[in-house]
């Protein structure tokens, strides 16, 4: 029996480049990395040389995972995304990983809120997973030491907007280029969405290393404060578009 022709590695490649950067949801990319593993060595070597370069958290648990990896492995990395969605079921809301942001390391935070309704007890895990991986940054250095731009979609998370800042307070000095994107489909009644809640908020964050901003599907009270956070702007694009600073 003849053997099944091979594909050149170059073209395996850019199959397995083109499928990483594209978008899933968290399940479909825990289930596209898991099954990369299984394909054969040439697929899993093309795998891990791809998505060790430009990484993407899908769960909480996958942190430990990259905290473990040789430096050399960590070092390869420039690129980082995470996708903030809701949890699935009532069991994954439940999730007890701990949260490891500290005490705002960067000053305190103002608020005013008794005008805020606050997001349920019930965190969302990839919540959770962000202020993680964000904190593992900022407090290791040597982690990741590369990494220059961070990508973050948050998918149908009430008060977006505003968790979003509670979790910046961590961000790592190194990385000089943000990208950030929302996205609402299914919101229950009476939930605020990024539109609603930051005009009730006041912030005393900054982070005067980002030099480079991306805001996706972000209403003008987002994009305006985030000109604030980021005094030191050299370039903002707003929904494709570059835009003033």
């Amino acid at each position: 029996m003849k053997s099944s022709p091979q594909l050149p590695a170059e073209i395996l490649g850019e199959i397995i480049f083109r499928a990483w950067r594209s978008p899933m949801n968290n399940n479909e990319r825990i289930d596209f990395m898991t099954t990369s593993m299984m394909v054969n060595k040439t697929w899993q070597s093309s795998f891990l040389f791809v998505s060790g370069k430009d990484i993407h958290i899908p769960c909480q648990s996958y942190i430990p995972y990259l905290r473990s990896r040789r430096t050399s492995s960590n070092v390869l990395c420039q690129t980082a995304s995470i996708r903030v969605q809701a949890d699935t079921s009532p069991a994954a809301a439940q999730d007890l990983n701990i949260c490891l942001t500290p005490t705002h390391p960067r000053g305190q935070v103002n608020r005013v809120t008794k005008l805020i309704p606050r997001m349920p007890n019930t965190t969302p895990r990839m919540c959770k997973a962000l202020s993680s991986f964000l904190y593992l940054c900022w407090r290791e250095p040597e982690f990741l030491p590369n990494l220059h731009t961070l990508s973050i979609h948050y998918s149908d998370i009430p008060f977006a907007f505003d968790d979003l800042l509670d979790r910046l307070v961590t961000f790592p000095d190194r990385v000089g280029n943000l990208d950030l994107s929302f996205s609402f489909s299914n919101l229950q009644k009476g939930q605020a969405s990024t539109q609603d809640i930051i005009i009730h908020s006041s912030w005393a964050l900054e982070l005067p290393f980002l030099k480079g901003l991306s805001i996706c599907r972000g209403s003008e009270i987002v994009v305006g404060n985030m000109k604030v956070v980021c005094p030191n702007l050299e370039q903002l694009v707003v929904d494709g578009e570059k835009a003033e600073l």
